[in-house]
């Protein structure tokens, strides 16, 4: 078995050495009335399919009707619906990836999504969010265009992201390894492994600060038990989050 340097293991240097497993491809199959599985058309696989041989991913997120890829060199590549933001640019539909320029000049180590926003992390633990925002789920409070700003003039107007921007209030405070996403939430995991961070829709406690409100800000998770067991179950808690409803948390489950 290939040794793994301890260093791949930070944020900023979580990199595989290529030359110790095969060349790496990105398949996908099921609906694809979105473009949702990136193949080039709207049409259905019920068997695999290659998406990109170009691309050599690390990561891939599946969120309401989109996917996002990293590649093992740092880069976003987003497919599918776009109609709030998702896809990180300007467009309502990608049946093929495509780079996400606004965070091009950035080196990427972690993505999550689910619902229709998502999260990037780089080399130097800042996140970025993009996507629909009117649950707080980006944390902060505003979106792309003012008329999109949820005032009172523009009710029922969903407030939508298309380019990522840095969360700056997490910035401020906590350099950040990993994050995840519920369907109208969003939590991020810190360097060090002691502390969780949550914003968005706090329905049915879902942000576990002991109440039921939202927040549109990050806020860390006071009193986390197990504080010490944070980093052991940080892989499976953000891979875990990404796939469950936004009415709970659940901290662990077994097929």
């Amino acid at each position: 078995m290939a040794e793994v340097d301890d260093d791949i293991r930070q944020p900023s240097t979580r990199r595989v050495q290529s030359t110790a497993f095969p060349p790496l491809q990105t398949v996908a199959w099921g609906a694809n009335a979105n473009g949702q599985l990136g193949v080039g058309d709207l049409v259905g696989r019920i068997r695999p399919h290659v998406i990109s041989e170009a691309i050599r991913p690390t990561r891939i997120a599946c969120g309401s009707r989109f996917t996002i890829i990293l590649s093992r060199e740092g880069r976003v590549y987003t497919h599918g619906r776009g109609d709030d933001g998702q896809l990180a640019a300007e467009v309502n539909l990608q049946t093929r990836p495509q780079l996400v320029q606004g965070l091009a000049e950035r080196t990427i180590v972690d993505i999550a999504t689910r619902g229709s926003h998502a999260l990037a992390v780089d080399d130097v633990g800042r996140v970025y969010a993009w996507g629909r925002a009117e649950d707080g789920q980006l944390g902060d409070s505003g979106s792309d265009d003012p008329a999109n700003d949820g005032s009172p003039g523009n009710a029922g107007t969903p407030r939508l992201r298309h380019e990522p921007r840095v969360v700056r209030s997490l910035a401020e405070s906590a350099v950040i390894a990993q994050v995840a996403c519920g369907r109208m939430f969003s939590l991020a995991i810190t360097e060090d492994r002691r502390s969780i961070y949550s914003w968005g829709c706090g329905d049915d406690g879902s942000l576990g600060h002991g109440t039921y409100h939202s927040h549109e800000l990050p806020r860390k998770i006071v009193g986390f038990p197990l504080v010490d067991q944070v980093g052991w179950f940080a892989g499976w808690l953000a891979s875990c989050l990404g796939a469950v409803s936004y009415t709970h948390l659940r901290a662990h489950e077994t097929e």
